[in-house]
């Protein structure tokens, strides 16, 4: 992590590859100079021990034998209160090598953003730098030379009046590193030689005996008068050490744990895991390492001045996680599963709240201080008590997840069977729900591809369409339940749930089909019984509904098939982002922004998990023919819901819009993305409809394109970071025996028609089965007061009324939805 951290913030300030992994070792250099202090000391004081005890060691050797000499040797360690292997403590220098060497191996071998790159006289950062190349093809690798040559200067200077055995061993690391090393990436070799030209000047300094020291400024705590510390070692480090393993415990279960516990089914059967412990694991070894491991390493080296510093310094920091985790936590909107916002949130908190921040957390230091400073003890019972919370809170969180788990099923690699029964001689409505598809891109799509008009025969396009809701949470229910589930009328039903409300939007048309002697099928509805586990129990006394899945079904089958087994793990990501999401929320929130950088957490690589979740819902569109069969006697309803337009990714130099391997960008952003994959997933519904064409189905199919809400676009009205582009929603409709190439109509249309789409001509005055209201209303202005709440504030199941402030409602004077002007807060009056 420290590797990675330093070399992203020094690429982005220094603008160079090369230049940032020669900054990397300088940092970690700098970071480690304490450490070598404490190794010098120690390797010093075993030279002088060594020196000290040599010439009563040669003459028991000169003198005795065998077990003898053994006896006698150990007699004459144990008098001078020495013990054979506290020889180690010369190779301590050696061992703070390990750690760091092993991470950059680990990160500069593996970095794909160094290939290609050059810098000085290296050709290629991401391969060996092959500087001079012989007549008969050998190359020459110059740096791993150069590098072992300071190496052994270095070794010159440090080693001058040890013993040969000293000498041999760092002249022998040498070579080990240059025959390590010679065939490795160019930055890796970079990165060994600067530590090495740094190790030369470090032994240069030692040499003229100006070791690096702690500011005394840090460490002058007598006038503090912490005597209380000092007198009892005991005291002081239980201070440390509860307040370090409760930030463990909170960074590495507690913030994890309420994270996965308010979605269950993200973190589980992902790659080879089938429950979330794994994460939880990893995550808290992570933790440890960060509050724990490294620290105590500190604490044990160094003098009882810096004990006592860590004794006052870990509780304070712990108090200030907690502060910041839970007084200051902050709704920065739902997050995928890898733990990148769904939308880029305000990170910049209000000037009110760094003060009230920065106010809390000086006044809860400066307690902490002077409580410290006459009543320790209490401050370390208040440590245990705040860990035993902790580790409590943990539990209870884990105990909610692992029943969650243990009420799915884990899902297989099926086989392509039929889910999609429609029939031949009766009539069939499908729903087609493509979440986030934004209309605004159509025209440009059908002036790339102009034959798609010939594909969407009989396709009515309403561009002047609007959603009810900017999220998926708030703008579907109106798709599935019409006008009566639009936010603002379900937040005028206080005597319900959340949870009942959404799943009686769900479940309006499928009664209503059903009692009209139609077969109903549910594919894919976005949060089913407000997630709440087992999502099966919204459907008791609704046995005619035939529920599938098919999000991540076929997603291992397409991949083996497409050629992209091997990539786009996604625990890999979660494994990564779940402690920096941590590390996000105990830090104050003015420092968020930082901690997230963009959308990647300080990654070096700009890799979200667009692939995955584009994987799992492209896939189906791409089985689509296979998943449909024309076996049903009885008239169908299907709704289906689709999310690949909502992880967008670009398809390079591919004009049919196939993904392969080597031709999808699923790491870049942008406008291409989003048109690309819009495109793909028109030509792939197109194929469906052909295949629907070719088994005589698609003249008896009512057919409803539609979006739960749009998405950013250029070229739309801006307001609110371009939330009115989100309003706009794509509604497209091909009616029974409907011909002709796709037209569009001006008519001003809301998604919530959906229903009163789906049941004209076939339904008569078909009604709400739970309001009792018409779908079809003619006064759809009234309803028009669209909601852009907080995302956070929709997802409390057993609320009554999602948390909407007035001022979040926006509306649209007149039917044109692309004139700016026309956009209003909906309770403000209207500009004349």
């Amino acid at each position: 992590m420290i590797i990675e951290v330093c070399y992203v913030a020094l690429n982005e300030i220094l603008g160079s590859e090369g230049w940032a992994v020669v900054g990397i070792s300088v940092i970690v250099t700098i970071l480690t100079l304490p450490l070598y202090d404490v190794a010098e000391r120690w390797q010093q004081f075993e030279r002088d021990t060594q020196a000290r005890l040599k010439g009563g060691v040669d003459r028991i050797k000169a003198v005795f034998k065998g077990d003898e000499q053994y006896m006698i040797l150990s007699t004459y360690y144990r008098q001078n209160h020495y013990h054979p292997m506290m020889a180690l403590r010369s190779s301590f220098g050696l061992l703070i090598q390990v750690p760091f060497f092993i991470a950059a191996y680990n990160f500069l071998s593996n970095l794909e953003s160094l290939k290609g790159i050059s810098f000085l006289f290296i050709r290629n950062l991401g391969e060996p730098d092959s500087v001079i190349t012989l007549s008969n093809g050998f190359s020459v690798n110059i740096l791993p030379i150069l590098m072992t040559t300071i190496n052994c200067i270095a070794g010159a200077i440090y080693t001058k009046g040890f013993t040969l055995r000293e000498k041999l061993q760092i002249y022998g690391m040498a070579l080990i590193f240059l025959v390590l090393l010679y065939n490795s990436p160019s930055a890796l070799v970079l990165y060994w030689t600067m530590n090495n030209v740094l190790s030369l000047v470090k032994n240069i300094v030692y040499k003229l005996r100006q070791y690096m020291k702690i500011p005394d400024f840090l460490l002058s705590l007598d006038k503090w008068n912490f005597s209380v510390l000092e007198a009892k070692s005991g005291l002081r480090f239980s201070l440390f050490i509860l307040s370090a393993i409760s930030l463990a415990v909170l960074a590495g279960i507690v913030i994890p744990s309420f994270l996965i516990e308010s979605e269950v089914v993200q973190y589980c059967y992902i790659d080879e895991y089938s429950s979330p412990l794994p994460f939880l694991i990893v995550t808290f070894a992570k933790a440890l390492g960060i509050f724990v491991l490294w620290p105590s390493c500190f604490y044990f080296l160094f003098s009882s001045k810096v004990k006592r510093l860590f004794a006052l310094m870990f509780p304070s920091l712990a108090i200030g996680a907690l502060v910041n985790s839970f007084m200051f936590s902050g709704d920065y909107g739902p997050l995928y599963a890898d733990c990148t916002f769904m939308s880029t949130p305000e990170f910049i908190p209000s000037v009110l709240q760094i003060l009230m921040n920065g106010g809390i957390l000086l006044m809860m230091t400066g307690v902490t201080f002077i409580v410290v400073r006459r009543y320790a003890i209490v401050v370390k019972n208040m440590c245990a008590m705040v860990l035993l919370a902790l580790l409590l809170l943990s539990v209870v969180n884990m105990g909610k997840i692992f029943s969650a788990y243990n009420k799915m099923t884990e899902p297989v690699i099926a086989e392509l069977t039929p889910v999609l029964h429609l029939s031949k001689t009766e009539k069939n409505v499908v729903v087609l729900m493509i979440d986030g598809f934004a209309s605004s891109y159509i025209p440009s799509m059908l002036e790339k591809e102009p034959h798609l008009k010939e594909l969407f025969s009989g396709f009515t396009w309403y561009p002047n369409t609007v959603t009810l809701g900017h999220l998926t949470m708030v703008g579907i229910p109106g798709v599935l339940g019409g006008y009566d589930f639009s936010p603002y009328e379900v937040n005028l039903r206080v005597e319900d749930t959340l949870q009942k409300k959404y799943n009686e939007a769900i479940l309006s048309m499928p009664v209503v089909f059903n009692e009209n002697g139609f077969t109903v099928t549910l594919c894919d509805i976005p949060y089913e019984n407000y997630l709440e586990y087992p999502i099966e129990q919204m459907y008791n006394g609704y046995s005619f509904v035939n529920r599938v899945v098919t999000h991540g079904t076929y997603s291992k089958k397409w991949k083996r098939s497409n050629g992209f087994e091997k990539f786009f793990k996604s625990s890999k990501q979660i494994h990564r982002n779940f402690i920096w999401f941590s590390i996000f929320k105990v830090v104050p929130p003015v420092l968020r922004q930082i901690v997230y950088h963009g959308e990647y957490w300080l990654s070096s690589v700009n890799d979200n998990s667009n692939s995955v979740y584009f994987i799992n819902n492209y896939s189906t569109l791409d089985y689509l023919p296979d998943l449909t069969a024309f076996d049903a006697q009885i008239a169908t309803y299907h709704f289906i819901d689709n999310e690949t337009s909502h992880y967008p990714v670009s398809f390079i130099d591919n004009e049919k819009y196939i993904p392969s391997a080597i031709q999808v960008d699923f790491k870049s952003s942008g406008q291409k993305n989003r048109f690309d994959t819009q495109m793909a997933i028109f030509l792939r519904l197109s194929e469906w409809f052909n295949y629907l064409r070719s088994n005589g189905v698609y003249d008896n199919t009512r057919i409803i394109l539609v979006s739960d809400h749009g998405a950013h676009s250029d070229g739309l009205p801006d307001r609110d970071d371009n939330v009115s582009s989100r309003f706009i929603s794509t509604l497209m409709v091909k009616d029974f025996d409907a011909t002709g190439t796709l037209k569009s109509d001006l008519t001003f249309m809301t998604n919530a028609d959906t229903p009163a789409l789906a049941t004209a001509g076939i339904i008569e005055d078909a009604r709400n089965p739970f309001t009792y209201n018409l779908f079809d209303v003619s006064n759809k202005k009234e309803f028009l007061k669209i909601a852009a709440p907080d995302p956070e504030s929709t997802r409390i199941r057993y609320n009554t009324q999602w948390k909407i402030n007035p001022e979040d409602y926006w509306t649209l004077d007149g039917d044109d939805v692309y004139d700016e002007s026309a956009w209003r807060k909906y309770f403000e009056e209207p500009t004349k």
